[in-house]
């Protein structure tokens, strides 16, 4: 009987020490699990918390080929946007020579993401008030209208601004940068 007892005692230890590793295993596993996936998914829903939040001030250059108003023919062309507490301004002008340019001005009314998840690359709506051209020797006119901006990596890519002043609408067509 005691030798039952023994080898009983001793297959129960046995068992005990062999399946000791086994359920620590699986619970290191899943401690692993919860260890790996606890920092995924914190970081997953900080990055789904992170709202799009584009500049609230800036100045972006571009050059490009500019459509209507004083450019003829699509010249090739500067533009610079600068806007700030919700006002905006547009130049498009050719290089130093011709004196071709057009200024556009007013406040926008969105600022919405590009498709980019850099802060730096956006579209801005405009309603524009004040348009200015070289044909009347960059004389600002009060007039209403609208713009559209697309920014992409701090860069003027595209512009298309109308007023109701005659001859006033362009078209922006950015070089690509890649």
């Amino acid at each position: 009987m005691f030798t039952r007892f023994r080898i009983l005692f001793g297959c129960t230890a046995l068992l005990g020490v062999v399946s000791l590793p086994l359920f620590s295993h699986a619970q290191a596993q899943s401690s692993m699990q919860e260890i790996q996936l606890g920092p995924i998914w914190r970081v997953n829903q900080k990055v789904q918390q992170l709202a799009f939040t584009p500049p609230q001030e800036g100045s972006f250059p571009g050059r490009g080929v500019a459509n209507g108003s004083v450019f003829t023919r699509g010249r090739m062309t500067d533009a610079q946007l600068n806007f700030n507490r919700g006002n905006f301004s547009l130049s498009l002008s050719v290089p130093p020579g011709t004196g071709a340019q057009v200024n556009y001005s007013g406040t926008y009314t969105r600022l919405q993401r590009a498709g980019s998840s850099n802060s730096n690359s956006f579209i801005l709506d405009g309603r524009i008030q004040r348009f200015a051209s070289s044909a009347n020797g960059l004389k600002s006119i009060n007039t209403s209208g609208s713009c559209r901006i697309d920014v992409f990596d701090a860069l003027v890519l595209n512009s298309s601004c109308n007023t109701r002043v005659t001859d006033s609408s362009t078209r922006f067509h950015g070089l690509e940068q890649f």
